[in-house]
């Protein structure tokens, strides 16, 4: 049996979409407006102000979606090494993998119901994803299966993320990242 870890760096995301009640995005208001805050991410970032208010923490908030991908797009590199040798035997940019260009894409598109969509989304740079997998043999790319979604948030905004990684017909659980966060933004939609 051989090891090998599978890293993917560059950008990435945790995105979450849930619901708010009017009653709750009054209160929100309320206390931005009282603690002169302009922006939604200012609130969040205050957990004093979020447990007044008796809402969920931004990350929370997730009755509808949540996942934590990188992004399908130059800036994320897919590495492979085999640990016992410390060899790459993969590096390129995640949208050259054959199974991203040969592949079908899934599309979620989430718009607004009888509530208030929240939709919270925060930004890294890093190693966004780490795993190490043990095989019989040598890896071999073609056993690589990413499953790609573009992520539709009614008017606000979209996204080429993916929902999960196979080896072989295995899910890959991402065991590790270590990143920095580049941006945070919160939208209540109406």
């Amino acid at each position: 049996m051989k090891k090998y870890e599978i890293t993917i760096s560059g950008y990435g995301v945790e995105v979450v979409v849930g619901t708010l009640t009017k009653e709750q995005h009054e209160k929100i208001i309320s206390l931005m407006e009282e603690n002169d805050m302009d922006e939604l991410y200012e609130f969040y970032n205050d957990s004093d102000l979020v447990e007044e208010a008796d809402v969920k923490e931004w990350y929370e908030n997730d009755s509808r979606f949540h996942l934590y991908s990188p992004f399908i797009d130059e800036s994320s590199k897919i590495t492979v090494t085999e640990l016992d040798t410390n060899e790459e035997i993969l590096e390129k940019p995640i949208t050259k993998l054959s199974c991203l260009m040969d592949g079908e894409w899934d599309e979620q598109y989430y718009e607004i119901g009888e509530s208030l969509m929240f939709c919270g989304v925060a930004e890294d740079k890093g190693v966004t994803f780490s795993s190490t997998i043990e095989i019989e043999g040598e890896f071999d790319e073609s056993k690589l299966k990413i499953f790609p979604v573009e992520l539709i948030l009614e008017s606000y905004r979209d996204m080429e993320l993916f929902t999960k990684i196979e080896y072989d017909g295995e899910e890959i659980h991402n065991e590790d990242s270590s990143t920095d966060g580049k941006s945070f933004d919160v939208e209540i939609l109406e």
